[in-house]
């Protein structure tokens, strides 16, 4: 293989996994949003000693929107996140590990933070296709 053509497989994997994530930018910003409001809440609690979502609207609104956007970002995770290289859909990429005094627990789930395909392993993020080339090379 000829160094302009392995040069022009990096870049095409590159432009191949830079449109795959830029795809799964709207639940990425779901989930982060979810966890801020959380994270608010937290910190007021601790710093004043109350939390907004005491008031019945702004929790309202919180469940509403954890709710809908819960239920169409797994939706949208499932239909945008089909391999580019495969064509299969991204099912129990989202892997979650926890200790408790009852046990070790291990879960799967759907996640919009995906960097290779559960079932052909291709790159579908920049930097698992800087790993993936700098491995061959």
């Amino acid at each position: 293989m000829s160094n302009k053509s392995y040069e022009e497989n990096i870049l095409n994997s590159i432009n191949i996994a830079i449109k795959y994530q830029n795809r799964m930018k709207i639940p990425k910003y779901f989930f982060i949003s979810v966890g801020i409001v959380g994270l608010i809440g937290a910190l007021q609690k601790i710093f004043t000693g109350q939390i907004f979502m005491n008031n019945d609207l702004y929790y309202l609104i919180y469940t509403i929107y954890w709710a809908f956007g819960g239920l169409l970002s797994i939706i949208y995770i499932l239909i945008a996140g089909i391999c580019p290289y495969c064509h299969q859909f991204q099912i129990n990429n989202g892997k979650s590990h926890s200790i408790s005094d009852n046990g070790i627990t291990y879960t799967k789930g759907i996640s919009p933070f995906i960097d290779y395909c559960v079932h052909c392993n291709a790159p579908l993020s920049k930097k698992a296709v800087m790993k993936q080339y700098n491995k061959k090379s």
